[in-house]
């Protein structure tokens, strides 16, 4: 089994999510580990820029979610993950250290009744603009701030947290698309009762560079995030507080641009509590996050009832729009109560038909594991054939052209066809003419077979015959030689007696 599944979820960010990918393959615990990288957008997906990954870790999926949002994301890599640890990583955070995940994976093993294990955040080495200090100091102090009243800390920060799996018994919110995602998810915990613990030796690196806009919508986005969780009675103590905050902040520069940031965050407030007619009380909301930052803390009490002298016709001029939309409010208002029944019941089948999708999952996720191993068995095989394929494809093309140089030769003897046909047939009939005359020879077998058999028995009477004639010719070798060497010397004397004759007339004495 996996023992630690890092999910990162992204979006339009390549550049920071390799430098993360390289920082986690780096660590000395990458072969037992699951890397999950979401993509939130498929428009822009593109998987293949990360294949080169495939080889550093046990396993690394790369999947795309057609629904926007970190929560969705998250809760995607958390259904396919299949570690005992879960750790969640944004994808422009870097591990500086090569021993965080084994250190991590080791901690949860020293406390195992801790459900949740989380780190901070580091400022890079290199030099940071002055938003970027600001909002790290921001958000440090929001994570020692989410304590109860004991001490014990009730949230984690997204970007940086580690469950055990056996634990997570729910999914992140996926209804909250701005800031504070993370309370939800981590407030499910503590009330189960479960035990979440900030450990500072495994804090990783933050390379977010964090410009005046980026700083603002981040404030919007947390203060809207602020007033859903308080709704939902989420929300930590003293989060907030400016006294503690102003102590981390060192320059003067810096504290201004946290009265920025807490201007934001109230119209964030104020945005989501105006919400049912937010478009004629945007200019209400304004001037709440005003009163509540830089007129209270900047101008002081004489500087309120100018402001208020200011502010009161501009006040008074959107309550008489809101009276002249209030009859449109109310008809949209009895339009909604009217229609709002089948809505409901249109809602009621919805949920059910998404818990039953829910537990759908829970049976096909150990055939979709299953599958995921089988391919792991299966991958050695695949890039064998393709490698195959490499050293069959010259011969591929080679038989291709062989058809071009042999289909010539096929149609000729498809044409030879047409002249053996009469041949074929000549030679079908020639049998009705030789069957007879075979029929015939079979039947002369039958009468040849007893002389078969008479000189097959002949032959056993005439062997000790054959060796008697063969032991006779050892016994009459000699005498044969003795013969032909009786006759040479006859013939020899014959000869000499003929030729002596002849000499004796021819030579006359003196």
């Amino acid at each position: 089994m996996t023992k630690l599944s890092i999910i990162i979820p992204t979006k339009d960010s390549p550049a920071s999510l390799l430098n993360l990918l390289e920082s986690v393959s780096l660590q000395n615990f990458s072969d037992s580990l699951e890397v999950i990288v979401v993509h939130n957008l498929r428009s822009s997906f593109d998987g293949k820029k990360y294949d080169q990954f495939q080889n550093s870790f046990k396993a690394f999926h790369y999947i795309c979610s057609d629904q926007l949002g970190v929560n969705t994301a998250r809760n995607v890599g958390m259904i396919a993950a299949a570690g005992e640890i879960i750790w969640f990583l944004d994808d422009d955070c870097y591990l500086q250290k090569n021993n965080l995940a084994e250190l991590i994976y080791e901690k949860h093993l020293m406390f195992p009744e801790v459900a949740g294990i989380g780190g901070s955040y580091l400022l890079p080495k290199k030099k940071n603009n002055v938003f970027t200090c600001s909002y790290h100091q921001i958000a440090e102090q929001w994570l020692i701030n989410s304590t109860d009243s004991k001490g014990n800390q009730i949230c984690l920060i997204g970007g940086n947290a580690s469950y055990k799996s056996k634990e997570i018994k729910h999914i992140y919110d996926e209804y909250i698309t701005f800031g504070g995602s993370e309370i939800s998810f981590n407030s499910k915990f503590i009330k189960n009762q479960k035990i979440l613990l900030l450990d500072r030796e495994i804090d990783i690196e933050h390379r977010s560079n964090v410009t005046l806009l980026k700083f603002t919508r981040k404030a919007f986005h947390q203060g809207r995030g602020h007033f859903h969780n308080h709704q939902l009675g989420m929300v930590q103590k003293n989060v907030n507080d400016k006294q503690n905050v102003d102590s981390r902040l060192k320059s003067f520069s810096e504290k201004y641009i946290y009265e920025i940031y807490r201007f934001f965050f109230f119209l964030g407030i104020f945005h989501r509590s105006n919400k049912k007619h937010r478009k004629t009380l945007y200019v209400k909301s304004f001037f709440q996050a005003l009163h509540a930052t830089v007129i209270k803390n900047l101008i002081g009490n004489v500087g309120i009832k100018a402001y208020w002298v200011i502010a009161k016709p501009v006040y008074n001029i959107s309550s008489q729009l809101w009276k002249i939309k209030k009859p449109y409010y109310w008809m949209k208002k009895w339009f909604w109560k009217t229609f709002s029944g089948p809505l409901n019941n249109i809602w009621k089948i919805k949920k059910l038909l998404y818990f039953f999708k829910l537990n759908i999952w829970k049976i096909k996720k150990p055939v979709y594991f299953a599958f995921l191993n089988l391919w792991k068995v299966k991958k050695p095989f695949h890039f064998v054939a393709l490698n195959f394929w490499k050293v069959k494809k010259p011969f591929h093309f080679v038989a291709l052209n062989f058809w071009k140089i042999k289909k010539p030769f096929h149609f000729v003897a498809s044409n030879f066809w047409k002249i053996k046909k009469p041949f074929h047939f000549l030679a079908l009939n020639f049998w009705k003419i030789k069957k007879p005359f075979h029929f015939l020879a079979l039947n002369f077998w039958k009468i040849k077979k007893p002389f078969h058999f008479l000189a097959l028995n002949f032959w056993k009477i005439k062997t000790p015959y054959y060796f008697i004639s063969r032991n006779l010719w050892k016994i009459k070798l000699p005498f044969y030689k003795l013969y032909y060497v009786l006759i040479y010397h006859v013939k020899t004397y014959l000869l000499l007696g003929f030729l002596h004759k002849k000499t004796s007339k021819t030579i006359k004495p003196d």
